[in-house]
């Protein structure tokens, strides 16, 4: 990867091997799957929420006790992916049912609460 700015550069190289541990995080959310959606996620279950819909969930690490890591205290940091998690899939919007008005910036992560809370409102 290579970042430009004016006459700065800088480069990382890596390299990505197909093997390698486990995930060590897990996470369980409240909610019954949908299994009628058209379209697979890669990677997860999807979830249906209603407007302004509360969902409980929890991060543990996969370890003896499921250690639970759900709160912002204990390191845990939250940054919210719209998309699909495919390569050049021309549909990610179609597999997380996002459209206008649902965004990363209207979906709440409440982590004291364990609660993710969908927008009220998802416009016209």
């Amino acid at each position: 990867m290579t970042a430009f700015n004016g006459k700065l550069k800088g480069t990382v190289r890596f390299s990505l091997r197909a093997v390698g541990p486990e995930p060590k995080l897990g996470f369980v959310a409240e909610a019954p799957p949908v299994t009628d959606m058209r379209t697979a996620a890669c990677c997860s279950m999807p979830m249906r929420l209603a407007e302004g819909q509360r969902l409980r969930f929890r991060v543990l690490i996969r370890d003896m006790e499921h250690t639970d890591v759900t709160h912002r205290s204990s390191g845990t940091r939250y940054t919210l992916f719209f998309g699909s998690g495919v390569s050049n899939d021309p549909n990610a919007a179609q597999i997380v049912g996002y459209g206008e008005g649902i965004n990363p910036t209207t979906f709440r992560i409440d982590d004291e609460r364990g609660t993710i809370v969908a927008p009220t409102s998802i416009g016209t």
